[in-house]
């Protein structure tokens, strides 16, 4: 800028430099969807397409992130995720210069059941001393890995949260794409005394990690 006073000669100020910041562009994130059939797997996600710094990445069990979780991770364009045992929604929070945030598109991550698992005959027994569970169960795994290969149990707990099995039962091997139906006695003097919805749950019990399937009656 060019300053003069009257007559006197003009003198010019200082230099001042003004950046720009590029407008906030949030990306997307790959890969997405994504099924996965292990909680023990570790995928990476990638971040692309986006314009200024990553403030974080967040995490959610809803697609309209209604309670977000901060991970962290900020400034890196990728994220692991691992230890999942139901599906989770993923986006990262991009910020350039002093512009406004803004979000990357959202990716998910379901874990794949390997499982179905259905019940019949779930009504107590009055009178009688067991009462007989017949379960149907589908192995639905896809892989090499025979993950219901092994000997597997079928553990009956009392509510939703209990980690202490009321009974366990074994169940024989199920391979990939079979179909069983064990019936599953048990002792009514064991079950009686729980208030609460019965919860069954399959434990496999061969080789590598357990993997666990639950069925509420």
């Amino acid at each position: 800028m060019s300053i003069k006073s009257g007559e006197c000669s003009g003198t010019y100020s200082d230099t001042i430099r003004i950046n720009v910041a590029p407008t906030t562009v949030g990306g997307a994130i790959a890969p997405t969807p994504i099924d996965i059939e292990s909680c023990e797997v570790d995928t990476t996600l990638t971040l692309s397409g986006y314009t200024g710094s990553i403030v974080r990445w967040e995490s959610s069990v809803d697609y309209e992130f209604t309670t977000p979780v901060d991970l962290g991770n900020a400034g890196n364009d990728t994220y692991i995720v691992s230890n999942l045992t139901d599906t989770v929604y993923y986006r990262a929070i991009i910020k350039s210069g002093e512009c406004d945030t803004a979000r990357s598109e959202i990716a998910v991550v379901n874990i794949r059941q390997n499982v179905d698992l259905a019940l019949t005959n779930i009504e107590i027994a009055s009178g009688a001393s067991t009462t007989d569970f017949t379960l149907s169960i589908t192995n639905k795994s896809t892989s090499d890995v025979d993950y219901l290969g092994g000997v597997q149990q079928v553990a009956f707990y009392c509510g939703a949260t209990s980690t202490t099995p009321l009974y366990v039962g074994e169940l024989p091997a199920i391979a990939i794409g079979a179909s069983v139906t064990p019936v599953i006695s048990v002792p009514n003097s064991i079950i009686a005394g729980c208030s609460e919805q019965l919860r069954v749950q399959i434990v496999d019990k061969g080789e590598g990690v357990s993997k666990y399937y639950s069925r509420r009656l």
